[in-house]
C-alpha cells in the first residue's frame, strides 16, 4: 500500500513537471542531421547488413520450430527437452542453429541427432538475427514458431497454437508468457480467444517473436535485420501490418528465463543500445519498399517507440549523446507526421517535444510513461 502511494506521488510530480516544461523556454540545438549521424556513429558504428532471402518450398510439415543457440549450455537441455517432449498430433520440424558457440552448447545439441524431426545447423557467429534468419531459410512448414535457447516451452504449446491457427484461419496466433526464476510473473494477453483484423487491436501484441505462431508466408519477403539489436521490433513495424486475421489466446505459451547473461540484459554493456534507433530507421525503410501504408497506428507506435522505449534503452549515455538521439528521433518522426490524427494527452506531449526539439519535455514524458504506459491506448 505504501509503495503504491509513493509511486502515485512520484507520478503526479512528473505530470506537473511535464506541464511545466511544455511552456518553459528551452534551447534548440542548431546542428545538422549529418553531424548528428556522425556523432552517434562514432559511439556505436552501425554496420547493418541487408540479409539475403532464401525460401524453401513447403514440405507438408505443419510447424517449423526455430531455436537459435549461442553459449547457453547451462540452460539448453531444459529448453530442447521442453520442445521435443511435447505431446502433438500435428507434424513438426525442429531447426536448431548453433551460432558459433564457444561453450559446450554444440556438444549438447549433438545428443539430439537421434530425432528424425530435428535438423541441426552449425554456422559461424552471425548474431541472433543471423541465426533466426538461417532458421527461416531452412524452414519448410506452414507455420513458424520461435523459442530462445534459454527459455522453456510449456506443455502442449505447439499443438494448442496450431489448433488455434487452423480453427480460426489465423495468420498469427499470440499467447502469453511467464517469467522465472525471479521475478515470477505471468503476462496473459486475454481471458478469452479474441480474433481481430483491426490494426489498433493487433498492435497491442507483445513485441517478442517467441510466444507466437506465424504463417510462414509472412516472412516470404522479409528477414530480421542483421547486426542490429532489438530485432523483435520487426513484429510491430512489418509482420503485424502484413497480417490479416490475428488471434489472441489466453494460454501461457512459454517461460521467459530472467538472467544477467542474456542478450537483452547485456546491450548496455556492449554499447549496442543505440540500435534502438537504427533498427526503427531500417525497418521503416523496409515498410516503404514493401508498400505498407504509413497509417495512424504506425504514427502512434512511433511516438511510443521514439520516446519511452528509446529513452529507457539509452538513459545511461552521456547527455550530449542522448540529445543527439532525441533530435534524430524528431527528424525521423517528421517524415511520418499526421496532423489529422486523434492523440491522447501523453501522445500529444511527446509529439510536441519531438516536433519542437524540446529535450526536457521528451525526457519527462518518457519517464512518466515508464509508470503508466500512457503513450499507448491499451
Amino acid at each position: 500500500m505504501i509503495m503504491r502511494i509513493e509511486k502515485k506521488i512520484k507520478y503526479n510530480i512528473l505530470k506537473l513537471m511535464r506541464a511545466f516544461y511544455k511552456f518553459m523556454p528551452y534551447k534548440k540545438y542548431d546542428i545538422s542531421i549529418e553531424k548528428l549521424y556522425k556523432r552517434v556513429e562514432e559511439v556505436d558504428p552501425n554496420e547493418f547488413v541487408c540479409p539475403e532471402i532464401n525460401n524453401k518450398p513447403m514440405s507438408g510439415k505443419d510447424v517449423s520450430i526455430i531455436i537459435p543457440v549461442y553459449n547457453t549450455d547451462k540452460y539448453l537441455k531444459e529448453c530442447l527437452d521442453s520442445v521435443l517432449n511435447q505431446d502433438i498430433k500435428c507434424s513438426a520440424e525442429i531447426i536448431i542453429i548453433d551460432d558459433g558457440s564457444t561453450d559446450n552448447s554444440y556438444e549438447i545439441i549433438e545428443n539430439y541427432k537421434k530425432y528424425d524431426n530435428v535438423k541441426i545447423i552449425k554456422q559461424n557467429n552471425r548474431g541472433f538475427s543471423g541465426a533466426r534468419n538461417r532458421g527461416l531459410d531452412e524452414a519448410t512448414g506452414k507455420y513458424i514458431m520461435f523459442i530462445d535457447s534459454d527459455d522453456i516451452l510449456n506443455d502442449s504449446a505447439i499443438q494448442k497454437m496450431f489448433d488455434y491457427a487452423e480453427n480460426y484461419n489465423a495468420d498469427i496466433v499470440i499467447g502469453g508468457y511467464s517469467t522465472f526464476p525471479d521475478p515470477c510473473k505471468t503476462f496473459k494477453m486475454t481471458d478469452t480467444v479474441f480474433k481481430t483484423k483491426n490494426m489498433s487491436e493487433k498492435m497491442k501484441a507483445i513485441g517478442f517473436l517467441p510466444g507466437k505462431l506465424f504463417k510462414r508466408k509472412l516472412f516470404g519477403k522479409i528477414r530480421l535485420p542483421l547486426n542490429l539489436l532489438f530485432e523483435d521490433t520487426i513484429v510491430h513495424l512489418l509482420i503485424l501490418p502484413l497480417s490479416n486475421d490475428v488471434v489472441f489466446v489466453p494460454d501461457i505459451i512459454f517461460r521467459y528465463r530472467m538472467h544477467n547473461n542474456s542478450i537483452s540484459h547485456r546491450h548496455s554493456e556492449t554499447g549496442k543500445s543505440l540500435d534502438t534507433y537504427w533498427v526503427v530507421e531500417e525497418l521503416l525503410k523496409q515498410r516503404k519498399e514493401l508498400g505498407i501504408p504509413q497509417d495512424d497506428e504506425l504514427y502512434k507506435f512511433l511516438l511510443y517507440q521514439l520516446s519511452f522505449i528509446t529513452y529507457i534503452r539509452i538513459w545511461f549515455y552521456p547527455e550530449e549523446l542522448k540529445r543527439s538521439v532525441f533530435l534524430l528521433c524528431g527528424n525521423l518522426l517528421s517524415e511520418y507526421e499526421r496532423n489529422d490524427i486523434k492523440l491522447n494527452k501523453s501522445q500529444q506531449y511527446v509529439q510536441l517535444a519531438l516536433k519542437k526539439g524540446n529535450y526536457k519535455l521528451w525526457e519527462i514524458c518518457s519517464r512518466i510513461n515508464a509508470y503508466d504506459n500512457a503513450l499507448t491506448d491499451y
